[in-house]
């Protein structure tokens, strides 16, 4: 811009809730998120306690941070 350019910010992709049935939990021994993202929906459609004994695991500083923020809610 400085040089007389335009910038035009464009997501790289667009994200959308992919409809899903939430399985049961105590089936699970861990669950791997790879994308706020899935943090998000994950927990957007979560509508029971996580049992305790299930290790979450994030892929990336930013989704570990996204997991903080939604456990705390």
């Amino acid at each position: 811009e400085s040089h007389g350019g335009k910038t035009y910010p464009l997501p790289l992709q667009d994200i959308k809730d992919y409809p899903f049935v939430m399985p049961n939990l105590n089936d699970f021994q861990k669950i791997v998120f790879v994308s706020q993202a899935a943090v998000y929906y994950f927990f957007h459609h979560l509508k029971e306690v996580i049992p305790h004994d299930i290790k979450i695991i994030a892929i990336g500083k930013a989704t570990a941070k996204a997991i903080e923020k939604h456990e705390s809610e």
